[in-house]
């Protein structure tokens, strides 16, 4: 079963594995920020993707939960 499972893995190129890897950019890269903490980081990748996606909801989605999670750092309730 091993050996199955493992040639499986190698022929596929361990994809779970380059996930990772691959730099994000964009809202990934503002919500990486604020599950680190680093909500003016957040604040600052918001407004990029916006304006590469002028009509995605996500957005201010984004940028109202970077808020939130802000104050809630600020208030100590994390």
């Amino acid at each position: 079963m091993f050996v199955v499972m493992l040639s499986v893995c190698v022929s596929l190129g361990f994809p779970c594995c380059a996930a990772p890897l691959l730099a994000e950019t964009g809202i990934e890269q503002a919500y990486t920020d604020m599950y680190n903490l680093e909500f003016t980081q957040a604040h600052r990748a918001i407004p990029e993707y916006e304006t590469k996606h002028p009509s995605d909801p996500l957005d201010p989605v984004s940028d109202a939960a970077a808020c939130l999670f802000s104050e809630f750092n600020r208030l100590h309730i994390l």
